[in-house]
């Protein structure tokens, strides 16, 4: 799905849903790569783990 863009409503371990402008979509992390506003690219499968257990996490930049 290149190109879709949306609100996140809700995350878990591994999936995000998606608010778009048809609707509610649900998207398995491990095979996307989304981007944030600030244009920074996210590969999903680095995120996928409970929302409550990344918050200690770092990350490294590439």
């Amino acid at each position: 799905m290149v190109g879709l863009s949306g609100t996140i409503l809700n995350e878990t371990r591994r999936t995000i849903h998606v608010q778009t402008g048809e609707g509610e979509v649900r998207l398995a992390k491990n095979v996307i790569t989304f981007t944030i506003d600030s244009g920074d690219a996210i590969d999903g499968s680095t995120v996928t783990q409970r929302p409550e257990d990344r918050i200690n996490r770092r990350y490294r930049r590439d």
